[in-house]
């Protein structure tokens, strides 16, 4: 008797390899070209809806444009939609990453549960699981799904990549560098080589130094992923922050500008005008805080919410408008119960005056111990409205031993 499932999944895997030689053949642009005709053609064709999806997020990635992140959507929602679950893993991960892009948590944490139900034997699903659990704030959960991804690919870039954030989030920040100096290595020997890959590692590393206030490692890193991978585009935007704590201003704005060129997101717009306040520039500074604004409430007007934590913090700092960051800094904790977005809450809460309700919520925000030294200054300003000096005094200095340069430019991110 013919089983039917064997032989479309045959017929499916015969269908992939032509395509992935079409891949080799024609460049990645090529590539998506031929996929989006091939979907034109027969929107059922799950397996070229999950390359299209796959695609589109990297892309999203190397250029920041969103454009891409709605037509990942469209790609994986077609895919799920028209292929049998149990033949069609590959686009219930595709469409959790998509929902994690999409700061869509919940749901991204249902998918990846349901694709460990249907494939049990395929470890990266605790990876996709865990990055849902640890943007939820479930992190003993997303810690137990990020072991089972260690124990079944040791030592691998994804595991390598996702121990790094947990410990970030832990306040374990050599650990998380030796994690992501790991991943960094293991993507420098990937056949073919990824290029946009170890630039994006490269800037996590990079960044992480500059949080310590290591500004010679996080340059050095900056420059290895635009070397990497020339004119990335986060990788430009890190070194206008760097160039901007250094008080290199004229270059700063440079290379603001040029990335805001080329990629106009709202949050980059916020920086530069960030920039311009902190340099006592306020005209300049409103004309691209008026930029940014309007960006961020257009997307939101659409139904994004990807912006939500962008914007709490620009009202509570950039444009101070304490019950809009209020509205926001909620709106985003409905979806997500990270530290970062308690510290969000709780900021936003000291700007409207609520100073016992911020030091609640900034005791969520450092109860798995996370060291940032924005989170500590937040800490230290909370305390020392409730009435408690001694102890904003010390959260000081837990700011200065973690980043001597606290108070130099930083980014809201």
């Amino acid at each position: 008797m013919v089983n039917v499932a064997a032989c479309l999944c045959t017929v499916r895997c015969v269908l992939l390899l032509l395509l992935l030689v079409v891949t080799c053949a024609h460049g990645e642009d090529g590539a998506i070209s031929f996929f989006e005709e091939k979907v034109r053609s027969d929107p059922d064709d799950f397996i070229a809806q999950n390359q299209l999806a796959t695609r589109y997020l990297d892309l999203l990635r190397t250029t920041g444009d969103d454009a891409y992140l709605a037509k990942a959507r469209k790609a994986a929602d077609t895919s799920v939609a028209v292929g049998t679950p149990e033949l069609n893993n590959a686009g219930i991960a595709v469409l959790a990453r998509v929902q994690i892009a999409s700061h869509q948590f919940g749901a991204a944490r249902d998918s990846a549960k349901k694709l460990r139900e249907l494939a049990p034997a395929k470890s990266f699903s605790f990876g996709i699981l865990g990055d849902a659990l640890l943007e939820l704030g479930d992190y003993d959960e997303a810690a137990a799904a990020f072991d089972q991804l260690a124990k079944a690919e040791p030592g691998s870039i994804d595991s390598e990549i996702r121990l790094a954030r947990l410990a970030l989030v832990r306040g374990q920040l050599d650990v998380a560098g030796t994690h992501f100096n790991n991943a960094l290595k293991g993507i420098k020997k990937l056949t073919p080589p990824s290029p946009q890959l170890q630039a994006w590692c490269g800037v996590q590393l990079g960044q992480l130094y500059f949080s310590r206030g290591d500004w010679e490692n996080a340059d050095k890193q900056y420059q290895a992923a635009l070397d990497a991978f020339p004119d990335y585009w986060s990788a430009l935007e890190h070194v206008a922050e760097l160039r901007a704590a250094q008080q290199k201003y004229p270059v700063a704005i440079a290379l603001y500008e040029k990335v805001i060129a080329r990629v106009p997101r709202p949050e980059l717009c916020q920086a530069l005008g960030d920039l311009y306040a902190f340099m006592s520039k306020s005209d300049q500074a409103g004309s691209w805080h008026q930029r940014a604004e309007t960006t961020y409430l257009k997307a939101a007007a659409n139904g994004d919410s990807i912006y939500d934590h962008h914007l709490a913090g620009f009202y509570s700092d950039s444009i101070e408008k304490p019950t809009e960051a209020l509205k926001w800094a909620r709106k985003d904790l409905q979806a997500r119960q990270s530290v970062f977005v308690h510290d969000a809450l709780a900021w936003a809460l000291y700007r409207d005056g609520q100073f016992a309700e911020a030091a609640n919520e900034m005791r969520q925000a450092l109860a798995q111990g996370t060291r940032d030294s924005h989170m500590f200054f937040h800490a230290s300003m909370i305390a020392t409205a409730t009435g408690d000096l001694a102890q904003g005094k010390e959260f000081l200095r837990h700011a200065a031993e973690v980043n001597p340069h606290y108070n130099a430019f930083h980014v809201h991110r």
